[in-house]
């Protein structure tokens, strides 16, 4: 991003200017005659600064179009409020990192469904944060330039693996996660699970196309279906070998399964 990285992976700055600019380009189809938002000056430390602000209206060239209702009175007048589309004396002079007067401002509005006031995007969890960044560097075989919508919600999903080579696995770690992984499951994508045993949903990251070898077939196949072992549930105490279901694309057929040991995988885990 030009405007750079937040503390984490979080491209604060770029991120408003691709959303206003967006919005901007909204503004005839949907009749609009300005646009708002909820930001509050130094409530955030890099993109609600004064000066950030003014850049970010700037780049999104949405000077002037742009009301920030709450922080409107520590502001110079919009164009809505000196057209009089807006009346000025109603807005707000909130300012900093406290949310005292957002949250009392709601009660009086009778706003109770509301999130909590702290985090903010997945970009700047620093778990997550790192794991993308990792991704975007070239953690696995997957290029750069081939990263897709899809990969970034498959990231925020399950326990992560680094197969050797550098394949990408993703496991469920409930019945929800397990869910997903398959309604994110695409063509040339592996899912793998134990129809009579309860455990995880394993999906392998364009097994189809990544993998050519018969030796690294047979390799990672032996990988994750002992992992799906491993992460499934004990038969009388213990990791019993069992039938692990493998689908890819369409056709689906049973693999017979041993459990992988712990000391062999353990430095896979993203």
């Amino acid at each position: 991003p030009s405007h750079g990285f937040g503390k984490n992976f979080n491209p604060c700055i770029d991120c408003k200017i691709m959303m206003l600019s967006r919005a901007k380009e909204l503004m005839e189809e949907y009749g609009a005659s300005f646009l708002l938002t909820g930001e509050v000056i130094g409530q955030r430390p890099m993109s609600q600064r004064r000066d950030t602000l003014n850049l970010i209206e700037r780049d999104a060239d949405c000077r002037d179009l742009l009301l920030r209702p709450l922080s409107a009175q520590l502001m110079n007048p919009s164009l809505p409020e000196r057209e009089g589309l807006v009346d000025r004396e109603r807005l707000y002079r909130f300012s900093g990192r406290g949310r005292k007067p957002q949250i009392a401002l709601a009660r009086e509005l009778g706003i109770t469904d509301f999130p909590a006031p702290a985090g903010g995007c997945v970009l700047t969890d620093p778990n997550l944060a790192t794991r993308i960044r990792r991704f975007y560097e070239g953690l696995y075989l997957i290029g750069k330039d081939e990263i897709t919508t899809a990969d970034i919600q498959l990231l925020l999903l399950g326990r992560q693996f680094r197969l050797p080579g550098g394949h990408w696995l993703v496991m469920g770690r409930n019945e929800q996660e397990n869910d997903r992984l398959a309604e994110l499951c695409e063509q040339d994508d592996w899912l793998l699970y134990m129809p009579t045993r309860p455990g995880p949903t394993a999906l392998l990251r364009r097994g189809s196309t990544l993998i050519t070898r018969p030796d690294e077939l047979k390799e990672i196949l032996a990988a994750v279906t002992g992992l799906v072992i491993r992460y499934g549930r004990k038969v009388k105490g213990e990791f019993l070998p069992g039938e692990v279901l493998f689908q890819e694309g369409s056709e689906q057929k049973m693999l017979r399964a041993e459990v992988i040991a712990d000391e062999v995988f353990q430095g896979w885990i993203v």
